[in-house]
């Protein structure tokens, strides 16, 4: 983690290329630390997050939770609220804040930045939120944004990890504008060489975006919006999760067998829970959904869903999770539905 001011810009930079600039408690701690000194710092002008490397960030270490669980048998809620409460004060930053997305750009990593005031991607993006894969839900309040799209493409990206490249990233609103590879280095010098002094909050964001203006790439239809979106439509568009699935079955495209082999080798209860926030997230505020986020990773904790995932995936490697339900078929989900109805802002 690299923490620097210079030319009035306080500089985030991600610096564990070898993880991928996946955030530890650490990093996320000192991030915290320097964003709440720089805001009472007359010399920042405005705030940039940057990774090192060909990722911006994977998102949490995992593989650290993993490792604190084992040792302590402990739920890591420290890192989970020391994560959503710094995502909660760059959504509310006094100052601009600008970051540059690159490469794997997943999890955590979004949610740090997901609400900057301007979000510039080259076009090496690769933007997911894969946690399902590792028997976590999409957390950092990531569901309250899911539930704003599209039932098909909120389900799918959120239930499957879809992932989007820069162009749809902009399309579906995760990005404001794009930048060639090439033009990278040359694009974050104009930022920093800006002129801001005097400027208010929104002069220096149109400022900032007008900077980048000989860089900025006309943005057309992505790979996800193209090609597998109209799919997405076609057997995710259902309110019921066994209908999605039947419907899966049925089909006949390489999509439909793969998304259902997909379903399949997922935590039932992550997958469950999931589908479930899409629906009720709607009537959220994201503050909210940063708590019952909070609530559902101990949930899913407790039954041991993400210990399973992590050790299947990273640490034996074997790819077989016994997780605590083996078949949807397993799931109590008149109690799954109470667990949300007991978290709804009315209850």
């Amino acid at each position: 983690m690299e923490l620097t001011i210079k030319n009035k810009v306080g500089i985030i930079h991600l610096n564990r290329p070898d993880k991928l600039n996946a955030l530890s408690l650490d990093d996320i701690q000192q991030m915290q630390e320097a964003l709440e000194k720089w805001l009472e710092d007359p010399a920042v002008h405005w705030i940039l997050f940057e990774g090192e490397g060909k990722a911006f960030s994977a998102g949490g270490d995992v593989k650290a939770l993993y490792d604190y669980s084992l040792a302590t048998g402990d739920f890591p809620g420290r890192f989970f609220k020391a994560e959503f409460a710094l995502d909660q004060l760059v959504h509310a930053y006094p100052k601009p804040v600008v970051v540059l997305y690159k490469g794997v750009t997943m999890g955590g990593g979004i949610g740090l930045t997901v609400n900057a005031d301007l979000r510039v991607t080259d076009d090496s993006l690769i933007w997911a939120m894969p946690e399902t894969q590792l028997g976590f839900m999409p957390d950092v309040a990531m569901g309250w944004y899911f539930s704003r799209l599209d039932r098909a493409d909120g389900l799918y990206l959120s239930l499957l990890g879809g992932r989007l490249d820069w162009q749809d990233a902009i399309h579906y609103g995760f990005a404001d504008l794009g930048i060639r590879v090439a033009d990278r280095a040359a694009a974050r010098q104009a930022l920093l060489e800006l002129a801001t002094e005097g400027l208010s909050y929104e002069d220096m964001v149109a400022a900032l975006k007008a900077a980048l203006a000989p860089f900025t790439q006309a943005s057309g239809q992505g790979a996800y919006q193209r090609d597998l979106a109209p799919l997405a439509k076609k057997y995710f568009d259902k309110d019921q999760l066994g209908a999605i699935m039947a419907h899966l079955q049925r089909g006949y495209e390489p999509f439909a067998a793969e998304s259902l082999a997909g379903l399949l080798s997922r935590s039932p209860l992550a997958v469950a829970v999931t589908f479930l926030k899409y629906a009720y997230g709607k009537g959220w505020t994201r503050e909210e959904t940063f708590r019952v986020d909070l609530d559902l990773l101990a949930f899913l904790w407790d039954k041991a869903e993400p210990m399973e995932g992590i050790r299947a995936t990273m640490v034996d490697k074997n790819h077989r999770p016994a997780y605590w339900r083996h078949s949807y078929g397993d799931l109590d989900w008149p109690a799954l539905h109470a667990f949300f109805e007991d978290r709804s802002p009315q209850a």
